[in-house]
C-alpha cells in the first residue's frame, strides 16, 4: 500500500482512500457491533463514528470492535464514578467473557500524592486503574494483538483528580491463544458512566 497522488479531476476510489490512510498510519475509530450493560437503570449506545456512551453501568461490554483490519488498538475511556472503585477488564468473543483461571497477569504502579505503590497479580481479569467519586477519571488503554489467536498484552495509563491527581500505570498479558472481538469493563463496586472509543492502529 502506498500514498496515491491525485490531480484535479481524478476519481477517488474507496480502495485508494483506504490504502492512503493505511500508508499514512495513525489511528482510526472502529464501530462496535453492539454495547451491552448490566445494572439497574443502565444504558449504552453506539454512535455513528464508534463512540460508546454509557450510564450507570455495573459492567459494560463492547462487542465486535476488534477485527482483522487492525493488529493493535487504543481505547480511550472517559468516565464518572458513583463511588471510589477500581475498573477491571476482560477480553471477550462471541458475546462471552474469557474467565479462565490465572490467565490474566498484570503488574501495576500507583502514585497518590507522594506515596508510590506496586503490585503483581495473576487472576481472571486485568486491573486498569482506580476511580474516585466526583472526580475526573480517564484512561488510555493499548491492547496488542487481541484478534490474533495468540497471547494478548495490554498497557494502560489512568489518572483521576482525587487529591489533585492520582496516577495508575498498569500492564500485563493474557495467556490464552484465542481470537477476541471485544472486551468488558467491570467496576469492582458501584457504577460508572461516560464514553469509550476504540481506535485501530494503522501501520
Amino acid at each position: 500500500m502506498a500514498l496515491t497522488t491525485f490531480v484535479a479531476g481524478n476519481v477517488l476510489t474507496a480502495a485508494q482512500l483506504n490504502d492512503s490512510f493505511a500508508a499514512v498510519g495513525g489511528l482510526r475509530a472502529t464501530v462496535p457491533t453492539s454495547a451491552t450493560v448490566t445494572g439497574a437503570g443502565s444504558s449504552a449506545t453506539v454512535g455513528t463514528h464508534g463512540k460508546v456512551t454509557f450510564a450507570t453501568a455495573a459492567s459494560l461490554s463492547i462487542n465486535g470492535c476488534f477485527s482483522a483490519s487492525f493488529t493493535n488498538y487504543r481505547v480511550i475511556i472517559d468516565f464518572d464514578s458513583a463511588g471510589t472503585l477500581n475498573v477491571d477488564a476482560r477480553l471477550r468473543v462471541g458475546g462471552a467473557d474469557n474467565t479462565t483461571a490465572s490467565s490474566y497477569i498484570w503488574q501495576g504502579l500507583g502514585a497518590n500524592n507522594t506515596t508510590i505503590s506496586g503490585t503483581r497479580v495473576t487472576t481472571t481479569s486485568w486491573r486498569l486503574g482506580g476511580a474516585s467519586t466526583y472526580a475526573t477519571n480517564a484512561m488510555s488503554l493499548d491492547i496488542y494483538r487481541p484478534f490474533e489467536a495468540d497471547t494478548t498484552a495490554f498497557y494502560v495509563i489512568g489518572a483521576n483528580s482525587n487529591s489533585g491527581a492520582l496516577l495508575d500505570v498498569n500492564c500485563g498479558t493474557h495467556n490464552q491463544n484465542t481470537s477476541y472481538d471485544g472486551f468488558t469493563l467491570i467496576p469492582t463496586s458501584s457504577t460508572i458512566s461516560g464514553t469509550v472509543t476504540v481506535y485501530g492502529y494503522f501501520g
